[in-house]
């Protein structure tokens, strides 16, 4: 534990990158030159990067991201340069066919995303806003599943509803 952020989340101490860079979130990579790959367990850290929750949030959203789109965070790019992108603000589209479906006049699975991706950390949503959110897009696509203008079938069997 590393004390309190200025909203008074606890603020932890990542040694380390650890996970995947294509779903960190940019506060939890530690920039080149920043680490040592010596040492007994195999990773040495010479430097520390501290984050909190919002981290998570950020990382829950680039996996669902991933679930409802089907594609990999920055498909098509290496490991490296993907990370670069985290780093630069750059974020994945959210343009696919499953997202589009899910937004509607009363859900926006997109800006849901985009808020959830924020640069600045504190400025992302709390973990039990986002599941909020996505209960009210379950609930609206199952709403709409049974209507018969509803959206494809193909977008409810992608997301398993």
């Amino acid at each position: 534990e590393a004390g309190t952020d200025r909203m008074g989340q606890k603020l932890y101490r990542l040694y380390g990158n650890r996970g995947h860079g294509r779903f960190s979130a940019p506060e939890t990579r530690l920039v080149d030159g920043d680490h040592d790959a010596e040492g007994e367990d195999g990773y040495v850290c010479k430097k520390t990067t501290v984050y909190n929750q919002s981290a998570d949030v950020f990382s829950v959203a680039m996996t669902f991201f991933f679930l409802a789109s089907a594609t990999f965070p920055y498909h098509g790019e290496g490991s490296a340069n993907a990370q670069k992108m985290v780093a630069a603000g750059r974020r994945p589209a959210t343009n696919s066919k499953c997202i589009q479906a899910m937004d509607g006049e009363t859900t926006d699975v997109s800006q849901l995303l985009a808020s959830c991706w924020h640069a600045k950390p504190y400025r992302r949503p709390k973990a039990k806003d986002v599941v909020e959110r996505l209960q009210h897009v379950q609930h609206a696509i199952r709403l709409q599943k049974r209507s018969p203008s509803g959206s494809s079938p193909d977008t409810h069997r992608h997301l398993g509803i």
